[in-house]
């Protein structure tokens, strides 16, 4: 869906906190305040999820499919100075433009990634300890604030001899400015660049002006966000934002033995299918089927916006022995806002 036809009001789902108090791991070694074996299900679910929308796997997911308390130390080694949570964090591109995106320098089509990245994020979180628990404070009210930062690209531009260097945060732009022959100086938190690629850079910034590289961000929180912090994010209007708590994520839902399997259908898969009612006259459209609300768990996991049209099929109860088909019944749902929700 064109992120231009976002419904604002509908950015930021009210999540089910998770509890204030999380038994400490008597390994916990990073004093997460939450087991280790908890932090890598959570991460694991993430990747599941964003695989299941279309994402491109990142090297950087490998580890978190072997990571213990084990290799841990040694893993730390290799993430530092980042934090786990840090690490945990990064860029996502779509399967279908990863490997056209990162096989040529920025320029033509390429503006078609556009809009769909997605940036998920793990901020960091307060702990108070006592003898046998922690207590897990809500994120920081600055969270908007530490993410506005981090996709900022600050200019001016300043060129030097033969090259010019622009600070940009590595985590969200790493990838795509290493493959346009940018080096990045860790303690200058800045890239530099040939002289000859400045056209590139220039163009990459001004399009970035229209439409956010980056314009999907996913929040992954223990406790969830503070009601402030909710509210900026709901007034900004150039991104689209994601919450998820540590819970929110501690399953698959789709993974459930009888969960019904969702489709969400394009826009020309959807004209097909109510032109071929009409062949039939069967009327169908989205002022008279199912609704669907936007705070559901599986448009929640997709990640469907308001106005999204799924295909659901529900599975039969009854034996294959019983029944030929392992559906019941299929039907079309169309996404619209929850009434309850805020905002």
């Amino acid at each position: 869906m064109d992120s231009e036809n976002l419904d604002e009001k509908t950015k930021i789902e009210p999540v089910k906190s998770s509890r204030d108090y999380f038994d400490i791991d008597t390994d916990d070694r990073l004093n997460l305040g939450v087991p280790l074996w908890y932090m890598v299900r959570i991460k694991q679910n993430q990747i599941k999820m964003l695989n299941e929308r279309g994402y491109q796997l990142k090297k950087e997911d490998l580890p978190y499919q072997t990571l213990d308390l084990g290799n841990l130390e040694q893993y730390l080694k290799i993430i530092s100075p980042n934090t786990l949570k840090e690490d945990m964090s990064g860029v996502y591109t779509l399967k279908e433009l990863d490997d056209k995106s990162n096989e040529r320098e920025l320029g033509g089509d390429i503006r078609s990634n556009f809009g769909l990245n997605i940036f998920v994020y793990y901020p960091e979180f307060k702990l108070d300890k006592d003898t046998t628990k922690t207590k897990i404070k809500t994120e920081t009210k600055n969270i908007v604030k530490d993410i506005m930062l981090m996709l900022d690209i600050k200019l001016p531009i300043t060129e030097k001899s033969n090259k010019f260097t622009l600070k940009a945060n590595n985590k969200i732009y790493g990838t795509l400015f290493a493959n346009m022959g940018g080096k990045y100086n860790s303690k200058k938190e800045e890239w530099s660049f040939p002289e000859d690629k400045l056209e590139n850079i220039e163009f990459f910034i001004q399009e970035n002006m229209k439409t956010p590289y980056i314009q999907r961000v996913m929040i992954i929180s223990y406790s969830g966000l503070m009601p402030q912090a909710r509210k900026e994010l709901l007034n900004n209007s150039a991104y689209y934002f994601e919450e998820f708590t540590y819970s929110n994520l501690s399953y698959v839902p789709i993974e459930h033995y009888w969960a019904a399997e969702y489709k969400k259908l394009t826009p020309e898969e959807w004209d097909n299918i109510v032109l071929e009612n009409k062949k039939v006259g069967k009327e169908l459209n989205t002022q008279i089927i199912k609704k669907l609300y936007n705070s559901d768990v599986f448009v929640r996991y997709y990640g469907g916006f308001v106005g999204d049209i799924y295909l659901i099929k529900y599975k039969n109860y009854l034996s294959k022995g019983i029944l030929d088909s392992k559906y019941s019944h299929i039907e079309y749902r169309v996404v619209v806002r929850d009434p309850n929700t805020v905002g």
